[in-house]
């Protein structure tokens, strides 16, 4: 993701947090619950005996782009 556009993200992601009521957005909740699915999705990947650490770690980086997650670019082999 490139840079202007995280700067973006972020500030809109304080505008909604400031002006969301959490009663009509429940923005919590929809962060735990991806954030859960995640973390067993890597944990599956952890799991894997088959494979070596390398690709292990090609898998996890490959979750966090699933989800839009930056993992910087120490990463990309492709």
């Amino acid at each position: 993701m490139e840079f202007y556009d995280e700067l973006i993200y972020q500030e809109l992601g304080r505008f909604m947090i400031e002006h969301f009521e959490p009663a009509k957005f429940d923005y919590h909740n929809i962060i735990q619950t991806k954030a859960i699915h995640i973390v067993q999705e890597i944990q599956e990947v952890l799991k894997q005996t088959d494979l070596e650490d390398f690709y292990k770690v090609e898998q996890v980086v490959c979750i966090f782009e699933k989800y839009g997650l930056d993992t910087g670019g120490c990463h990309d082999f492709r």
